[in-house]
């Protein structure tokens, strides 16, 4: 049977302010700031999964974990036999508040290892250019946290990528499907060190 996923939004507010983020909310527009209560959500996410026969709901935000009784949300969820994903920026998890979420599934959660800064700063160290064909967007948290690292990116000019990149300054764009450009770029990189350097240091400073 295809599985049907839901995502829905539990919360607008984020205590973040990252740059790659997509939200609405973060621009300059008559968004209105309304909270639903646990009961509204329980009541709309009851019918939306039987409407639509979902078996996958996914929560985000905003951060979710704002809602201090994301919990009880997540129990609700269980009870209707649905699986459950978090998006998270994790800030906000402490050792109590994932024993209570773990508790909700247990056998049902996989430890993924977490990768420290250090362990991530030894990766990046190994890298000289980050190259990304994506043509739906470039503005990701690995494009953005490569540059903080003096590394820089050769990406398509798609969406909103010029909110995170300067190009041939931090970085460089590439119109959509110019690849002959895309590899002479690549190339100038590759074949000079003090140019990666230069623009190293804009894009760990813009970053």
């Amino acid at each position: 049977m295809k599985q049907q996923s839901l995502i829905f939004e539990i919360t607008q507010k984020c205590a973040g302010n990252c740059v790659y983020c997509y939200n609405v909310w973060k621009n300059n527009v008559p968004y209105p700031e309304r909270k639903l209560s646990t009961r509204k959500i329980r009541r709309l996410l009851q019918k939306v999964i039987k409407e639509v026969n979902a078996n996958l709901v996914t929560l985000t935000g905003g951060e979710p974990l704002i809602r201090k009784n994301l919990e009880k949300i997540v129990k609700f969820l269980k009870n209707l036999h649905v699986g459950v994903n978090i998006i998270t920026n994790a800030t906000l998890l402490n050792e109590k508040r994932i024993k209570k979420l773990v508790s909700q599934f247990p056998n049902q959660v996989e430890y993924k290892e977490f990768l420290s800064y250090t362990h991530m700063s030894q990766i990046y160290e190994k890298i000289d250019i980050l190259v990304s064909t994506n043509i739906y967007g470039n503005r990701t948290l690995p494009v953005i946290e490569t540059m903080s690292a003096k590394i820089l990116v050769v990406v398509f000019d798609v969406l909103d990528t010029k909110r995170s990149i300067i190009n041939k300054k931090t970085s460089f764009l590439i119109p959509p499907f110019h690849i002959k450009k895309f590899i002479q770029k690549l190339k100038l990189l590759i074949e000079n060190p003090k140019l990666r350097e230069k623009m190293g240091e804009e894009a760990k400073n813009l970053s």
